[in-house]
């Protein structure tokens, strides 16, 4: 191979290297699934769900189908806090049984809403970035976003956020539910229809994982390097 060759070979290899590098370690989150309940409104446009600190418990949910493929990085929920409330809620977010109810056997992901991450306006969006409990999903997979109150005492006040959703489901990619629990967070009901879809949003990190394309261009790209550097040594 004469001297031409090999530094057109070489600037092809380092050409297809550069092109995918940033398609593999460059993140992009969109938004994935969303439900925007509208509170701009009278507050007979919206419905603000409490969850109240006594013997049982209400758990709601909000099942949703992802749309495409990537790395869930962050949810965002409608959300916020009253005077009253004095400890956070949980939000969790487990996978769906086949039957498309959340379940409580297969969690993913959880995190806390507190009174200084939220604030005192219906419908405003708390957002959680997932960072290390990021997971992969595939489109047509079915997730749940499940609400508990953190139980701190057995007071009958309002102890989580308020939460917003709807007066009609508006939401087609997945349903609204909720059930009653103990102070363990146990089970004492299975999961039931909800009125209407809650707020929220999902994002997916469309490059978590390098595409296929990605991957053969930079292939050929190594393997154009190591072949011109064996032949610069014999």
């Amino acid at each position: 191979m004469n001297k031409m060759m090999r530094l057109m070979v070489m600037l092809a290899a380092i050409t297809a290297v550069t092109l995918c590098m940033p398609n593999w370690t460059t993140a992009a989150p969109v938004v994935d699934q969303q439900n925007l309940v509208d509170t701009s409104g009278s507050s007979w446009d919206y419905v603000e769900l409490r969850q109240l600190t006594q013997n049982s418990f209400d758990q709601y949910a909000q099942t949703f189908t992802a749309g495409i493929g990537g790395m869930l990085s962050r949810v965002d929920v409608e959300a916020y806090h009253a005077a009253a409330t004095g400890v956070p809620m949980r939000v969790e977010i487990w996978e769906s049984t086949a039957g498309g109810l959340p379940d409580p056997s297969a969690p993913l992901a959880s995190w806390s809403i507190s009174d200084l991450n939220s604030s005192m306006i219906p419908g405003s969006f708390v957002s959680h970035d997932l960072g290390s409990e990021a997971f992969a999903v595939l489109p047509g997979e079915v997730y749940a976003i499940v609400f508990s109150p953190a139980i701190g005492s057995f007071i009958s006040v309002v102890r989580g956020r308020l939460l917003v959703s709807g007066i009609s489901d508006t939401y087609s990619g997945g349903s609204a539910f909720y059930r009653t629990i103990d102070s363990g967070c146990n089970g004492l009901t299975g999961f039931a229809s909800g009125p209407a879809d809650y707020g929220f949003r999902t994002f997916v990190d469309v490059q978590g994982v390098p595409e296929p394309t990605t991957m053969l261009l930079l292939s050929l790209g190594l393997i154009g390097l190591a072949g011109v550097r064996r032949k610069m040594r014999k």
